[in-house]
């Protein structure tokens, strides 16, 4: 055989069926993930989603697990992962749920034993657990029931303007004070993503867009997972959304924002929807980002059919290939504008468009589609 190609890492094992009540066998599958015990987090894993009663809260715990995953810091490090964690945790619960549990344990042994593989960054998180902890009598786990009030559109605007321009400490302390005052979970959530769509709106170095589409990723499986859960940890993910965005602003020195100075440049005001649609998609397809940014404003300022605009951005995506984030972020970003809660939800859809125009392509990335052109679109 030759000596070259794909290594086996980890050989795939039988269940641990472990003795003791479902919450025990849950501890004992976190505290192993935790701890970096890959095989036995993972067998542990195989036992427990053997039981359709268990499921519901194993992949609670498997979402919890990847978003507390999360580096202090990407600001001169080269370890780093990027809320990568949480992302995998949410692609295994999702595809077991498409296919049926019964029949995902191809879709288990491809990202379960990753979970507890290292490196593990956890510091942050037990910071947040430090600080919830002397804020809140309860360490804030009634946060979700006890708060309903929305931020107001003024506190939206304010919030991101933090997440952009203030230290971190700062913006925790800021989350401190909502929470305080009874704003609400969801409302928190929604306003954290509007910070990481803004990321990608003021980024203009095209290998940076990468530094921006990962918290927001990030942010959607946190939100996500705050929509579909009760787990009363979930005001921890919140500094955790927080801190990622904020972190990445300054990494990347995005505290002015530019689509205004670009969009100025061109002259869309008499434009049909239409037209400008069709602008939208030469402008992606020719990786021209500023432009791409100016029309889709133009287009969602005029108040135009959203899901024509959402219908021309994915057939942009899906045409690039080998990278599948621009297939995420375009499925990130449209299931997130369906769920926000704030006036700014149009600049989720505005992100989009200029993450697929503007982050770098493989080499070849449009030779499947012209393939498909070549031989399937005009037989």
């Amino acid at each position: 055989p030759p000596s070259y190609g794909p290594v086996v890492w980890n050989e795939d094992q039988e269940p641990i069926r472990e003795k003791g009540t479902v919450e025990e066998r849950l501890h004992q599958h976190m505290i192993a993930t935790v701890s970096g015990d890959s095989r036995r987090s993972y067998g542990l894993f195989l036992g427990l989603a053997e039981d359709d009663k268990v499921r519901p809260m194993l992949a609670d715990q498997l979402q919890y697990l990847g978003l507390i995953d999360l580096q202090d810091t990407v600001i001169g490090r080269k370890a780093r992962n990027t809320g990568h964690k949480a992302i995998r945790a949410r692609a295994i619960t999702d595809l077991a749920d498409f296919i049926g549990w019964d029949r995902s344990h191809g879709v288990y042994y491809m990202g379960v034993p990753d979970m507890a593989i290292g490196p593990l960054y956890y510091s942050l998180y037990d910071a947040v657990c430090v600080r919830i902890a002397s804020e809140f009598p309860d360490a804030g786990v009634n946060l979700k029931q006890t708060n309903q009030t929305p931020l107001s559109p003024a506190e939206v605007e304010e919030m991101v303007r933090q997440l952009m321009e203030v230290d971190v400490d700062a913006v925790w302390n800021l989350l401190t004070i909502h929470l305080k005052n009874g704003k609400s979970i969801r409302s928190l959530g929604d306003t954290i993503q509007i910070g990481a769509a803004e990321l990608i709106l003021r980024t203009t170095v095209p290998r940076q867009f990468t530094n921006g589409q990962h918290p927001f990723d990030y942010c959607n499986v946190a939100n996500h997972w705050m929509r579909s859960s009760d787990n009363p940890y979930q005001p921890r993910i919140l500094y955790l959304m927080a801190s990622f965005i904020n972190d990445v602003a300054h990494e990347n020195k995005l505290q002015n924002s530019v689509i205004e100075q670009e969009g100025a440049s061109f002259d869309l005001s008499n434009r049909a929807p239409d037209s400008l649609l069709r602008g939208l998609d030469e402008a992606i397809m020719a990786l021209d980002f500023p432009r791409t940014t100016a029309l889709a404003d133009a287009y969602l300022r005029s108040g135009a059919d959203r899901k024509a605009y959402q219908s021309t951005v994915a057939l942009c995506a899906c045409r690039f290939q080998d990278d599948p984030h621009n297939q995420k972020i375009t499925i990130s970003t449209f299931e997130e504008y369906g769920h926000n809660s704030t006036h700014l939800r149009d600049r989720l859809l505005l992100a989009t468009a200029r993450l697929l125009a503007g982050w770098v392509k493989m080499p070849g990335e449009r030779d499947c589609f012209a393939r498909f052109e070549k031989d399937w679109s005009y037989h």
